[in-house]
C-alpha cells in the first residue's frame, strides 16, 4: 500500500495501461473511480492508455479487459477500510496481493475474484502476468444521491491533474 501518486504513474506512463472506473454514481461518493476514469478518458490523448467506466458490473467488461490486453491495470474505486495511523491520506494504491486483507467493495462481484479470473485469463491466453493495481479514494459519503460530495470532487480533480501531470 502506498500514496505516491507521482512514482506509481512514472513507472506505468511507458507501459499498455487500463484505468477501470468501479462504483455507484447513485450513491454520492462511491462513484469517484467513475468519475476520474471519465475525466481522464477526456484528458489524456496518448495511445498506450484505455479507459472503461465499468460502474457497479466490471464482470460485463471482462472479455474487453482481455481483449485489450493491457500490461497494467488499475481499478479506480472508492476506498471502503479505516486506515487509523494514516487518516490523513485521502487515497491508497494497493498491489492486487494486499486485496485479501482489504474489502473494498460492495459491488456484485468482489475485486478480488475479478482479479483471480483476469489473472487466470491472461496467463492461459498470452502466457503473461499483468500488473494489476487498485487506486482506491476514500469517500466522504456512501448516501443516495448522483453527485460527489464537493470535498471528495475537489480531490477527486486533483489526482486527475496530478495523472495528467506525471504523464
Amino acid at each position: 500500500m502506498r500514496n505516491d501518486l507521482k512514482s506509481f504513474i512514472k513507472n506505468i506512463k511507458d507501459k499498455k495501461v487500463l484505468f477501470i472506473g468501479v462504483g455507484n454514481v447513485l450513491k454520492s461518493d462511491d462513484g469517484v473511480g467513475c468519475y476520474i476514469v471519465e475525466e481522464l478518458n477526456k484528458k489524456i490523448l496518448k495511445t498506450n492508455f484505455y479507459f472503461i467506466n465499468a460502474g457497479v458490473v466490471v464482470e460485463n467488461y471482462l472479455g474487453k479487459i482481455v481483449d485489450i490486453n493491457p500490461d497494467v491495470i488499475v481499478f479506480v474505486d472508492t476506498l471502503k477500510v479505516n486506515f487509523q495511523s494514516e487518516q490523513k491520506n485521502k487515497f491508497f494504491i494497493f498491489e492486487q496481493e494486499q486485496l485479501l486483507n482489504y474489502t473494498f467493495s460492495t459491488h456484485n462481484i468482489s475485486l478480488s475474484t475479478i482479479i483471480e479470473f483476469l489473472n487466470t485469463e491472461f496467463k492461459e491466453k498470452f502466457n503473461k502476468d499483468v500488473g494489476i493495481y487498485i487506486l482506491g479514494v476514500k469517500p466522504n459519503s456512501l448516501d443516495f444521491g448522483e453527485s460527489l460530495t464537493e470535498e471528495t470532487k475537489k480531490f477527486a480533480d486533483e489526482i486527475i491533474e496530478n495523472i495528467y501531470s506525471y504523464l
